[in-house]
């Protein structure tokens, strides 16, 4: 059984001019789906304990805020281009070489169970797998996308897979993550900020991507 990692889900208080957000506990998910993705109710704490007992983050912080605009801007640009199926914006949104192994956790890594090294594809590789990683759950799900399957990843999470992704990203920057269920499988993207940019940097699913 994967263990629940705590995130914090982005605000929508964004259209209103107000950055606010609480701490949530991620819904139940299937085995082997990603531990922390779209979520449930808000928790009754202000705070979450991130993996390793150390404080999630109670709230996006100012300095996020510039960082969530940035990132809604480029979440609404991938719901209209997956949305129209324009396989040319959406190739411009990810960010290469995307990385889309299956979601491993630190549990994973001490059973020795994750492939961290697979799973990475170039923009060569983009037209040949666009149908793997944007299938018709993906383009059907996609666009509706709402709130509740958006998340900002702890900033001091101790999940090797998120600190992985980190260092691909600009310094001081946030992690945002969508993730959806549907009636046999989940999928994610995790977007970071490159070269003052938003982009999908890493995609997983239940299934592989061939």
């Amino acid at each position: 059984m994967r263990k629940h990692h705590h995130i914090i889900l982005v605000s929508s208080a964004l259209l209103l001019g107000q950055i606010a957000c609480q701490a949530v506990t991620p819904e139940a998910r299937p085995e082997g789906a990603a531990t922390s993705g779209a979520t449930a109710a808000p928790a009754s704490s202000a705070t979450a304990a991130a993996p390793g007992g150390a404080p999630a983050s109670s709230a996006v912080s100012a300095h996020s805020a510039p960082d969530e605009t940035l990132f809604r801007q480029a979440f609404r640009h991938l719901q209209a281009a997956v949305a129209s199926n324009d396989t040319a914006a959406i190739r411009g949104l990810l960010h290469f070489p995307l990385l889309t192994s299956p979601q491993w956790t630190n549990d994973d890594l001490r059973d020795r169970s994750a492939d961290t090294s697979g799973g990475v594809i170039h923009a060569t590789d983009f037209s040949r797998l666009y149908g793997s990683i944007f299938h018709r759950d993906v383009r059907r799900l996609l666009p509706k996308a709402g709130e509740n399957s958006l998340a900002e990843i702890a900033p001091d999470t101790k999940e090797d897979y998120y600190k992985r992704l980190a260092r691909q990203t600009d310094p001081g920057s946030h992690l945002y993550e969508l993730y959806m269920q549907y009636s046999d499988g989940y999928f994610g993207f995790v977007f970071g900020r490159v070269g003052g940019t938003y982009k999908v940097i890493s995609y997983y699913a239940k299934w592989p991507v061939t």
